[in-house]
């Protein structure tokens, strides 16, 4: 069966059939692109769900130096990586032009807010694999006395903190938590 925006390929030329890529992206609003914000993504005819994941840098079209940033501006150029709702066939843009471009729109104005240029397609790695324990969560918790719990602090660097995290610890091995 096949519908609008499936691909047709030649056994010997297939595209990635991936749900991340990285690519080289235009902002061509004045809103700035935002890693993380949905948008819709055309690709062909296919259009699916996307984030713009990580802004890896901008780029000077003066001197192509690449650029620290955390958005895109109007005109401005950058290195990102995107996720989509679900897998797509795509292309570098180098190898193929049609299945390597694609547009970003806007979710709910359907304004073109970017277009882009596919550099590669982002795997995961398939050789990692679940351990089988032989020591199960239960007799972990009989030993330790409590259930297993990840605390992660995030900010910026000299926030604090490593601070709070000292003191959170230092306040459950009071109370006879293993840390």
């Amino acid at each position: 069966d096949i519908a609008r925006g499936d691909v047709l390929a030649h056994a010997q030329a297939r595209p990635e059939v991936v749900d991340q890529f990285a690519a080289q992206v235009l902002w061509m609003v004045e809103e700035p692109m935002l890693p993380g914000r949905s948008y819709l993504l055309r690709i062909g005819t296919r259009y699916v769900p996307a984030r713009v994941t990580s802004l890896k840098h901008k780029v000077d079209v003066n001197t192509l130096e690449h650029i620290a940033a955390k958005t895109l501006g109007l005109n401005e150029i950058g290195f990102c990586n995107l996720s989509t709702a679900s897998p797509v066939a795509l292309d570098a843009y180098e190898d193929n032009r049609a299945t390597g471009a694609f547009v970003l729109i806007d979710r709910f104005t359907h304004a073109t807010v970017g277009a882009g240029m596919i550099s590669f397609g982002l795997r995961r790695a398939t050789n990692i694999h679940r351990q089988a324990l032989l020591i199960d969560k239960s007799a972990r918790v009989r030993l330790n006395g409590h259930r297993p719990a990840v605390l992660w602090f995030t900010g910026l660097s000299g926030s604090g903190k490593s601070t709070i995290a000292n003191i959170v610890e230092r306040e459950l091995h009071a109370h006879g938590a293993h840390t």
